[in-house]
């Protein structure tokens, strides 16, 4: 399941990573498109785009579908999104997160019982498209203003995490001099306060590609560096 999301990830990110592509997602996310309104907006070839559109139907992050032209013409093919997703990178000093989540997975249960979603909810259910667009607005700016305050925390709680990594990365090298003990040492220090090894022993000789057997003696070896044995 992780190495699926890791190689999901490079996917996402490979794509990102290119500016036509960014654009292509931001139109397709306003509406959907046929390739030469996509090469009209972006200012590229009809054929340089339809090879990125190639490449994001390839992937499953766009789809396509044909629209009957009211003229003697032949159907239309428009592109769409295909997939709803949640990208977050942070890079730093001892802190390198990326995560990937979908819109999918999101829990019901978690959605808060407020003020905000009740608008929301009234907003889904209205059928009055004139209140609708009075009132969209400023709950949309409500939204904002909530993301905005969250990314924020997020923001101060990576640093602090940064911090305390920092911090023990630094204890770790001065104590620890060989390489291979103190990726070990780095990739475990979360669990040192639970003093239980067992559940991770096997991940990380898949990751370091070495028997448990070692790993578990240099775990040890680590804990008496560090005297965390009881």
């Amino acid at each position: 399941m992780v190495k699926y999301v890791e190689d999901e990830l490079d996917v996402i990110l490979k794509i990102l990573g290119n500016r036509v592509r960014r654009e292509i997602l931001r139109l397709l996310a306003e509406e959907p498109m046929y390739l030469p309104q996509l090469a009209k907006e972006i200012g590229v070839s009809q054929q340089a785009i339809l090879k990125h559109l190639d490449k994001l139907m390839e992937q499953g992050i766009i789809s396509s579908y044909y629209v009957k032209s009211d003229l003697a013409a032949p159907p239309r093919k428009y592109y769409k999104l295909n997939k709803s997703f949640f990208l977050t990178v942070s890079v730093a000093q001892s802190l390198v997160n990326m995560n990937l989540r979908r819109f999918s997975e999101l829990k019901k249960r978690l959605f808060p019982k407020d003020e905000l979603m009740n608008k929301v909810n009234k907003l889904l259910y209205d059928t009055n498209p004139s209140l609708l667009l009075k009132s969209a607005g400023e709950v949309l700016n409500e939204i904002d203003e909530k993301i905005n305050r969250l990314e924020n925390s997020l923001t101060f709680y990576l640093e602090l995490k940064r911090r305390i990594m920092d911090k023990m990365r630094t204890v770790i090298n001065e104590k620890i001099h060989d390489g291979l003990k103190r990726k070990v040492a780095y990739l475990t220090f979360c669990s040192w306060s639970k003093g239980n090894f067992e559940d991770i022993v096997s991940e990380l000789a898949e990751e370091l590609d070495i028997r448990e057997k070692k790993i578990s003696k240099i775990i040890k070896e680590i804990q008496e560096c560090f005297q965390l044995l009881d």
